[in-house]
């Protein structure tokens, strides 16, 4: 039998494909840092801010995409999830800080 270096590592090091509880954990850190980074423009209620930093991710994802040489429809597809994503986390920001 074969065996790699990565066989001998302990715990999640040894598996070549990320956990469920992996991927969950990293959804919840970008999502934390989001919401975090969202909160001290809308703080305000400085909506110019808000469409600057939604302009700027439409700018990163496609920027993100670029590399990859993905087709112009999934490149576009990520951009529009990520709005949609950046959309949610606006929205669900303020519905907290109204029922605060």
């Amino acid at each position: 039998m074969t065996w790699t270096k990565r066989d001998c590592k302990l715990g999640g090091e040894r598996f070549p494909v990320p956990t469920q509880g992996e991927i969950e954990g990293k959804l919840i850190v970008l999502e934390s840092i989001a919401i975090a980074c969202l909160k001290g423009a809308i703080s305000r209620r400085d909506k110019a801010a808000v469409e600057r930093l939604r302009t700027e991710v439409g700018r990163l994802v496609e920027q993100r995409c670029e590399p990859l040489k993905l087709a112009p429809d999934d490149v576009l597809a990520a951009r529009q999830y990520a709005l949609e994503f950046f959309d949610a986390v606006v929205e669900s920001t303020l519905d907290r800080q109204d029922r605060s």
